[in-house]
């Protein structure tokens, strides 16, 4: 019998053959292209089912904010903690979880989709390095009114950074966890929702 193939080293022999994702998808309102969902899953899956390999996706929590177009229309932007379970279909017991995030700004009743499916795909770029230059932005990008100031964070680095200070238990563990944030832990918006939880667990 033939030795069974670690989940680690198919991860490996699927990224070296994944190979360049062409940008086949267009965003005609602000004008530029970008790899579409289905170009990365269709790509995946093909290795996948080649190295028997399985992905379950979770979705852990949601979390809601309410934001207005430039039209003064009212929507919603939606973060998802993600668990993304990926198993070894050779052996069931060889198996890796990840935790990921996903967001969407939606204006009818396809946010939380919109989300998931926005977090599958980076999820599946980033275990893979699939990459590309602007690969933040999607076919669905809309054009809202921004409370925030001015920074050189990304909405999505910010979320991600608020989920871990947003799990601490007590001002110990928060402290800890702001002070590995790195440079991420000078945005406004860090800082104030840092500081708002430290009031929350009893610091000053």
């Amino acid at each position: 019998m033939s030795e069974v193939q670690s989940l680690a080293s198919k991860l490996a022999a699927i990224g070296k053959e994944i190979g360049a994702v062409d940008k086949s998808g267009k965003n005609a309102q602000q004008h530029y292209d970008y790899i579409e969902y289905g170009v990365v899953a269709g790509k995946i899956r093909e290795l996948f089912d080649k190295y028997h390999i399985i992905i379950v996706p979770n979705v852990d929590s949601v979390s809601t904010d309410e934001i207005k177009s430039k039209y003064d229309t009212t929507g919603y932007h939606y973060v998802l903690t993600m668990t993304f379970t990926i198993i070894n279909g050779d052996d069931k017991e060889d198996r890796e979880i990840a935790s990921w995030c996903g967001e969407a700004s939606d204006f009818g009743d396809k946010g939380i989709n919109k989300a998931e499916t926005a977090g599958t795909k980076y999820f599946l770029m980033r275990l893979f390095n699939i990459s590309e230059k602007g690969d933040d932005n999607d076919a669905n990008s809309v054009e809202v009114k921004s409370s925030r100031k001015s920074s050189r964070f990304s909405e999505h680095d910010v979320a991600i950074a608020k989920l871990r200070l947003g799990t601490c238990g007590d001002l110990t563990e928060l402290k800890n966890t702001y002070m590995s944030l790195g440079e991420i832990a000078v945005d406004p918006e860090i800082i104030k929702y840092k500081d708002e939880l430290k009031k929350q667990l009893g610091g000053e």
